[in-house]
């Protein structure tokens, strides 16, 4: 409730979370509803219905580091990710790289293509976004504002790829996948990949 009413002030009411979580699922039963779970199963449910639920913009980063302590499996982390994707759009540009660096950090279990991917297409529809209310402003004298200046998502991007330069000295994978994805793209749809974060 607290996730989702936005009351969590910070992340110190989580620390506690992975420790449970890893006790809970250690234990071979569990009651629930009227029924009997295992402990991975309960923790897998915890998960499903925590990622499942709306999250307060300002709690998505508190959870993303939380996830980093809490043992999951390859799908459940799958889950997190696609939810902490999902959230970006939701959020205000400065919060963007923080969170990035916490997505970079839990990609170090797994799914590191799936956020380098998720980075990537976020801010390449930041910035289709802007051409498109550049156009528009310069078409119309009454839009006096750009939404985003570009100034300021330009400094963000520059952020954000610090996050990921550093992040590839830590987890030399990362920086693998990076290569394959941008290889890829080449192969492919080429504006997708090339875009001026990329």
């Amino acid at each position: 409730d607290a996730i989702k009413g936005g009351s969590l002030s910070n992340g110190k009411s989580l620390e506690l979370f992975p420790t449970i979580l890893t006790a809970l699922a250690a234990k071979e039963s569990l009651s629930y509803g009227k029924g009997q779970l295992s402990g991975e199963e309960y923790k897998k449910q915890l998960i499903n219905s925590l990622c499942s639920s709306r999250w307060d913009h300002h709690c998505v980063i508190h959870l993303t580091s939380m996830f980093r302590d809490v043992p999951v499996s390859t799908d459940e982390l799958q889950f997190i990710v696609d939810k902490v994707l999902r959230m970006f759009s939701k959020l205000d540009l400065q919060e963007i790289p923080p969170l990035v660096y916490q997505l970079l950090l839990l990609s170090a279990k797994g799914c590191k293509r799936k956020v380098l991917e998720g980075i990537a297409a976020f801010f390449n529809q930041q910035d289709e976004q802007q051409k498109v209310e550049q156009q528009q402003n310069s078409e119309s004298v009454e839009l006096e504002a750009v939404i985003i200046p570009q100034d300021q998502l330009r400094h963000v991007e520059g952020t954000v790829i610090l996050h990921i330069v550093f992040a590839i000295k830590l987890d030399h994978d990362l920086g693998r996948e990076l290569v394959k994805y941008l290889k890829a793209g080449q192969q492919g749809d080429a504006s997708k990949i090339l875009c001026p974060f990329t």
